[in-house]
């Protein structure tokens, strides 16, 4: 017969091991492509010459990542709307937590690959600095429909 103490120990054991099956039984085994696939908008720009910028909903630049690996970016600017499109490939990164981004599009008839280190943080995509030693900006987007 197990004492007062012990089935304590006992009911908190299969309570912790019933919690941990749950939580475990729960992650989602998305893609980072599956993730990033939507509508993204420019909300801050910090760092850089220009130090931090901010941009209110629908003023900025707007990056559209397509699930078939096409992307789509519009920016507006003052003669009016500047698009980009082309193709884009994500694939992890050195750093963990953190993914590399690869896009490929044409400007004036020349090819240009740009590869950028992201992060996602909740409803954020974070375009982060390559390089520590340059005054390169850390570019935050926000999810939208």
């Amino acid at each position: 017969m197990l004492s007062g103490k012990e089935k304590g120990m006992k009911t908190f054991i299969i309570a912790l091991l019933t919690g941990f099956l749950f939580v475990s039984c729960n992650k989602t085994n998305r893609s980072p492509q599956d993730i990033v696939t939507g509508n993204w908008e420019l909300r801050q720009a910090v760092g850089g010459i220009a130090g931090t910028i901010s941009y209110e909903p629908g003023a900025g630049q707007l990056l559209i990542l397509q699930s078939d690996k096409k992307f789509h970016i519009e920016r507006v600017i003052s003669t009016g709307m500047f698009p980009l499109a082309g193709t884009y490939e994500i694939k992890e990164s050195a750093r963990p937590g953190d993914w590399l981004l690869r896009r490929e599009y044409s400007s004036s008839a020349n090819p240009v690959i740009e590869n950028d280190s992201i992060r996602l943080e909740g409803n954020s995509l974070i375009f982060l600095p390559s390089a520590p030693c340059c005054d390169i900006q850390t570019l935050f987007y926000e999810k939208v429909k």
